[in-house]
């Protein structure tokens, strides 16, 4: 299981909440796409199920840093699962794409957890793409590619 919510998490990290999101550069994006990947950054940090079901498409679909393929249920799961926490974190080397109705957001993330209580962390680089569908931004799908430890 941690394999698999490490894997997971790895998707389309945009850091939010009280912590992270002052650490994050929302400004080159139109303003209804930067509050939408602030409520996705927030459900992350958070395990919010409701918000990550409103935000991500209903076939939204991960292709994790593993190189596996998932969907909607199993990031939403591996995201609410008690035993999983993320920690606050910063995206550096920043990708913001946007042209009308649709986006990419992506970028390089050293991102932390904590599962059953142990401490854990995967750098990787991202990119989420984004879609305007019926008048509201949602993620439609994700790409994750780990690096390798220096």
């Amino acid at each position: 299981m941690m394999t698999r919510i490490l894997l997971a998490l790895a998707a389309a990290m945009f850091a939010s909440s009280a912590f992270a999101a002052d650490l994050q550069d929302y400004s080159k994006m139109p303003p209804d796409l930067a509050a939408r990947a602030k409520i996705f950054d927030d459900a992350q940090l958070h395990g919010d199920g409701k918000a990550l079901k409103d935000v991500l498409a209903d076939d939204y679909t991960l292709v994790n840093g593993g190189a596996t393929v998932s969907g909607k249920a199993e990031f939403i799961r591996d995201y609410t699962d008690p035993k999983f926490k993320v920690l606050p974190f910063h995206i550096d080397e920043q990708i913001i794409k946007v042209w009308p109705n649709g986006a990419v957001l992506g970028g390089r993330v050293l991102f932390r957890f904590v599962q059953d209580g142990k401490p854990g962390e995967s750098d990787f680089r991202f990119a989420d793409i984004w879609a305007k569908r019926d008048g509201q931004w949602r993620v439609i799908f994700t790409e994750v590619t780990r690096l390798p430890k220096t």
